[in-house]
């Protein structure tokens, strides 16, 4: 009887998991919706906060800037038109007057300017502050030398801001229609503090969806915004975000119809599903680096992290055609820094600036004359080197990439590493730190090229006036005054000359070991429509269903 009764509750289940279909594609007359299966919770909705995918992938359905980047476009947002003055320092911006937070309160130009004045404050700690130094005076008004009126971000009126820049740049569209700049309403703030964004209820928005339910590390309810300005524009009516659903078990979910769109890495998971009717679109999102740290993680392996021949012996060791055939299959082996896909000024960036920075394959001929150069300068064999730390994500592929990278470095130089995998809030925490010699992870694409913020470009440059080695504790003064140079000039050409001499550097004296491009494919049911891919955020705000 025990089994009889254990297979009708099999087959029960069965049949529950088969049913499990969406109300779209039974019903044409049900509400729109989608399920997505996500990897990871978000750490935070907090837009000056939020600054791994988790989580700056929710809040861009859920806030909306000064503009809007749909598709890779930049497109009026909260502000209807602006206006940009041909030296690139200041922008004016018009707000509609339609625009409203999720509780219906009119959305003012005061409100960016104290959303933008909360990024700066040091107290906070904001991991988006830096972003905000765009504005004159605002890095001095963080650290204490100047006052909130000095900060070039000016309310003209209800709904007209006008912002001035510290230095002059092409950017300033792409960069305010970054999840950073997204408006935190002021009484919000005040009520829940450090908390604001830690739940649901925490927050307010503005954007095309607002969010009913948050079960973390579970589920993730989001719903359309009856507020919005732009609602008549948005089809989908509820958006499901399973949390800890990726891999095979996101594969077995969608053919058992309980989700709809997923990413993945992986090709099998690309044929099995497109074999049943999903449709694959991909995309490159980032680099994906072993994070070299030129300080190395304490005083022992510094003497050999700073130490430029080394670094550049171990880029020169690492066979990427091997990694990418075992672990990243789908994407291309890097032999430079500049993605295919970026632009120059009329092509293709590597076609006009033909170079290979590297042998995609490694050349260990090469990685060994420098590295026993660098034993040379450091009075020192490779029996000295100490183990060296790799910190990863605790992760099945995140662990295969570095075990390839560790024994790349064993066979070509007798050097041993420990891997170090953790889980991704206890990861982010060791690497800001500095707590690391290697470190897997990536970067964006940029949203014009890498020189854009929060992409390689910003990531390498550094302060050392000022002790600020950078993100990653690089140091390089040459490559750090083609910064200052590229990042200003309002002259396309000449950018893109100044991109060049600053990606040689880094070929030479290396950061970190570029392995290639993080190319995700995205599959979705094919019976929805309008899938975008806005910077590198998987863009589902305008899907319909057919």
């Amino acid at each position: 009887m025990k089994k009889l009764i254990s297979l009708s509750l099999a087959l029960l289940l069965a049949l529950s998991i088969f049913a499990g279909c969406t109300p779209a594609q039974n019903d044409p007359a049900a509400p729109k919706e989608i399920v997505v299966g996500r990897g990871y919770d978000a750490t935070t909705l907090d837009p000056a906060h939020g600054n791994d995918d988790g989580s700056y992938g929710v809040i861009f359905f859920l806030g909306e800037g000064l503009v809007r980047n749909k598709g890779g476009q930049i497109v009026p947002g909260v502000a209807e038109r602006w206006e940009l003055s041909d030296d690139g320092m200041e922008a004016t911006f018009y707000l509609r007057k339609d625009a409203k937070w999720s509780d219906g309160q009119t959305l003012t130009a005061e409100d960016f300017h104290f959303t933008f004045l909360r990024m700066l404050n040091p107290e906070r700690g904001f991991n988006y502050a830096d972003s905000a130094f765009l504005f004159k005076n605002a890095e001095k008004y963080y650290n204490g030398e100047a006052e909130a009126k000095d900060v070039g971000i000016e309310v003209v009126d209800q709904y007209t801001l006008k912002i001035t820049r510290e230095e002059p740049s092409p950017e300033t569209l792409y960069e305010l229609a970054a999840t950073a700049f997204y408006p935190v309403r002021k009484d919000f703030d005040e009520k829940h503090g450090v908390a604001y964004g830690a739940e649901a209820a925490n927050i307010i928005t503005n954007g095309a969806f607002t969010m009913t339910e948050w079960a973390h590390a579970s589920k993730m309810t989001l719903v359309k915004n009856e507020n919005y300005w732009d609602k008549d524009s948005i089809k989908l009516e509820k958006i499901t975000m399973m949390l800890g659903v990726e891999g095979d078990t996101a594969v077995d979910m969608a053919m058992a119809n309980q989700i709809d769109l997923m990413s993945t890495s992986k090709q099998e998971h690309v044929d099995t599903l497109t074999g049943v009717g999903f449709t694959n679109s991909s995309y490159a999102a980032g680099y994906q680096f072993v994070h070299m740290n030129s300080k190395g993680r304490n005083d022992e392996t510094n003497k050999f992290m700073a130490n430029s021949n080394f670094r550049r012996a171990l880029n020169l060791a690492v066979n990427r055609e091997a990694i990418v055939a075992a672990a990243l299959k789908g994407r291309t082996p890097a032999n430079r820094v500049s993605a295919p896909s970026m632009m120059g000024v009329n092509d293709t960036f590597n076609t006009e600036y033909a170079y290979e920075g590297w042998k995609a394959a490694g050349d260990l001929e090469e990685a060994k004359k420098y590295f026993d150069l660098a034993m040379t300068e450091l009075g020192t064999t490779a029996a000295d080197v100490p183990e060296l730390s790799m910190l990863i994500m605790d992760s099945e592929g995140n662990m295969t990439i570095m075990q390839a990278v560790q024994d790349m470095f064993l066979n070509a130089f007798g050097i041993t590493c420990k891997i170090d995998p953790q889980p991704i809030q206890q990861m982010i925490g060791k690497a800001i730190s500095g707590d690391f010699d290697f470190w897997f992870g990536g970067v964006p694409a940029g949203t014009m090229d890498w020189l854009s913020s929060g992409s390689i470009g910003s990531a390498f440059y550094s302060d050392p006036d000022n002790d600020d080695y950078g993100t990653y504790n690089y140091c390089n003064e040459r490559f750090n005054e083609l910064y200052d140079q590229a990042s200003v000039t309002m002259d396309i050409k000449e950018r893109k000359d100044l991109m060049f001499e600053m990606e040689k550097i880094l070929c030479e004296d290396p950061a970190s070991i570029l392995l290639g491009w993080n190319t995700t494919n995205v599959l979705l049911r094919d019976n929805y429509t309008g899938l975008l891919y806005s910077g590198e955020i998987v863009d589902y705000t305008y899907l319909d269903v057919k």
